[in-house]
């Protein structure tokens, strides 16, 4: 670009914000000068304008850092009944479109949901749920052993779940809360044809401890406890005596 279409492109965009400007020209300018646009050129050819004092300082402060979290569920508070010999497979926690991303869902309405750009999980959340799953029926002692898909030790009970819900509940800011709902269903895999043996829909939710980006995974590991403390107990008296 030559310097007359440069100044041509300048004159532009100075007559485009200022209509003063466009008025009477460059030499009859009666705004301000800290309302006056700035020019500064960024690279060969292209223009950043923005205003003295607004949009050059707000632009030159940082961008916040992403923050990445975790899910620690803790420990079972003790072993559970026998639900008999063999191992448990579970299969990886199918979780329903928008709560399947990293970022973090809050319901901030009726029908309303936003994401967080800054703060989400570490990895996918099916993995971290699928994860806290398996260690904790693991602690429980139900079964002999609870492995994940990938393994090839013989089972007879496959454990299956739909989480459609999970989001930080932001709609009544005096009274923020942490949401999961998640149907198991566990299927009887040593027949021919398979047989759904048990299902049930386990829905809870829980304070939140300020409106902090720490306090929405430390709700969700509260409610995520609370619904596989129940489970761990539904399983065994779901298959006794089969």
């Amino acid at each position: 670009m030559g310097k007359g279409e440069f100044s041509h492109a300048i004159e532009q965009i100075l007559v485009r914000f200022s209509p003063d400007i466009g008025k009477h020209g460059y030499s009859k300018i009666t705004r301000p000068a800290l309302l006056m646009p700035r020019l500064i050129a960024t690279q060969p050819g292209t223009v950043l304008l923005c205003s003295i004092g607004i949009g050059c300082d707000a632009m030159s402060k940082p961008f916040p850092e992403k923050e990445f979290f975790a899910l620690d569920v803790g420990d079972p508070p003790g072993a559970t009944a026998k639900a008999g010999e063999g191992a448990l497979r579970v299969r990886k926690l199918h979780i329903a479109s928008p709560f399947n991303a990293r970022s973090f869902v809050y319901r901030t309405g009726d029908m309303k949901f936003t994401t967080d750009y800054y703060n989400g999980f570490v990895t996918d959340p099916d993995k971290l749920l699928t994860g806290q799953l398996v260690s904790w029926l693991s602690q429980a002692g139900s079964f002999d052993a609870v492995v994940t898909s990938g393994s090839e030790a013989p089972h007879r009970y496959v454990l299956e779940g739909n989480v459609t819900e999970l989001y930080g509940d932001y709609c009544d800011k005096a009274n923020l809360k942490a949401v999961m709902k998640v149907r198991f269903f566990l299927l009887d895999d040593s027949q021919v044809e398979t047989i759904i043996v048990f299902q049930k829909t386990y829905r809870s939710q829980a304070p939140l401890k300020g409106d902090t980006a720490e306090a929405f995974p430390a709700g969700l590991n509260e409610v995520y406890k609370q619904i596989l403390t129940d489970l761990s107990k539904d399983l065994p008296e779901s298959i006794q005596g089969r």
